[in-house]
């Protein structure tokens, strides 16, 4: 019984050390290796969504932990009332372990409780994820103009999804993703009203989309116009990919437009107009707070 005791407690030890020094020997020769990372740049400028991307990939991670405990929890129990059930000489029932079985369902409704929490969370990232790459896609059309856009914006403890920098200004972009309830009528429930105070939606209305965009822009104009030593004037915009907009007020500060709207409304403020010079200075700010992606591959040069 002892040496099947002992069988039980080493092998996985033994397998566990086996991985460690797997997984340290993969290291010391990825690092021996007279080899190096092709790049120059030493970061990469942020992609559409980064920080939600991130999150989403935290969630999967913890996701897989859980799903983990869960197998690891049925195959630890399972030992343990095997073991217990050779020594007091009786059959592996609930009814002769009660405890043990309360303990692991307790778990294991634990661990599944955090699964649908984690899987409802992340679903709504990757909601918002996929409206922030609609609404990239469409801004690269602005390119051609003259016009630079980037992503993901690192603003002290939040993110502006998009900034805008061209010619006619610089406009800070917050796309908002929203699902659309089934109703039978397709018109109505994929319309918006924005009536210059809040935007109506079939549901409901909501007015921090607004405050929102305006602050990130607010933020963005007095960051910049520090940075560069020149007033710079940020216009809000709030994209609301997948809905159709219905203006009842003339512009009053905010667009709020569809993502395939956004060329248009950017390119309608000739009026007001940035020279080149002014452009390059604000790139620069913009492109240094940006460009903070690490390249992972050049991690084993140093």
């Amino acid at each position: 019984m002892m040496l099947f005791l002992s069988s039980q407690i080493v092998l996985p030890i033994i397998v566990l050390g086996i991985l460690f020094v797997f997984v340290s020997i993969y290291r010391f020769v990825e690092l021996r290796k007279k080899r190096r990372s092709p790049f120059t740049d030493a970061a990469l400028l942020r992609l559409p969504g980064h920080s939600l991307n991130n999150q989403i990939e935290e969630l999967s991670e913890n996701l897989n932990l859980y799903i983990f405990g869960i197998f690891f929890s049925a195959l630890v129990f399972t030992q343990i009332v095997v073991l217990l059930s050779e020594l007091k000489g009786v059959a592996p029932y609930p009814s002769k372990f009660p405890l043990h079985y309360c303990m692991l369902i307790i778990i294991i409704g634990v661990l599944l409780y955090k699964i649908a929490k984690c899987l409802t969370y992340r679903n709504r990232l990757r909601l918002g994820y996929e409206g922030e790459l609609v609404t990239a896609q469409e801004l690269h059309h602005l390119m051609p103009e003259g016009n630079y856009v980037y992503h993901d914006f690192p603003a002290g403890n939040f993110n502006i999804d998009h900034v805008v920098v061209g010619p006619a200004g610089v406009f800070a972009v917050e796309t908002k993703t929203r699902s659309k309830r089934t109703s039978g009528d397709k018109i109505k429930e994929a319309s918006a009203e924005y009536n210059g105070k809040e935007i109506v939606f079939p549901e409901f209305r909501d007015k921090s989309y607004l405050d929102q965009a305006q602050r990130q822009a607010k933020w963005l104009s007095k960051w910049l116009t520090s940075a560069t030593g020149e007033h710079v004037e940020v216009f809000p915009v709030v994209s609301l990919p997948g809905w159709y907009i219905e203006r009842k007020t003339g512009y009053n500060g905010t667009f709020v437009v569809n993502p395939k709207q956004l060329k248009s409304v950017i390119l309608s403020k000739s009026n007001h107009r940035i020279d080149s010079k002014k452009i390059q200075q604000i790139n620069h700010q913009l492109e240094a707070k940006c460009r903070d992606i690490e390249i992972k591959s050049k991690q084993y040069d140093k």
